[in-house]
């Protein structure tokens, strides 16, 4: 089993409506991608210069699942609007012990 884990910042501008929009949209992933096992988000509450704002992990069998969500065309607007609203992104992919 893959965990597949990403760290967003929005950026300053983005407002809590469009927040709520996107994270509506990266809980959609879980129904629209077949490949996904589980997917879990969490808002960051704290506020430090290290903070990211959402973490997104997500749960696929293996390589070739990740590399098929990552290319799936329901995947592929929520990269978009990513890039629009976030200033970074961080991504850690690790294999989960049996």
């Amino acid at each position: 089993m893959i965990r597949h884990v990403v760290m967003f910042k929005f950026k300053p501008e983005v407002d809590t409506k469009t927040r709520f929009e996107f994270v509506q949209r990266l809980r959609k992933l879980v129904d629209d991608v077949e490949v996904v096992r589980t997917l879990e988000i969490g808002q960051n509450f704290t506020q430090t210069p290290r903070s990211s704002d959402l973490v997104l992990m997500v749960d696929l069998d293996d390589e070739d699942a990740l590399a098929a969500y990552a290319d799936h065309p329901m995947h592929q607007p929520v990269k978009k609007m990513l890039s629009e609203i976030c200033s970074e992104t961080r991504v850690v992919d690790y294999v989960l012990p049996d």
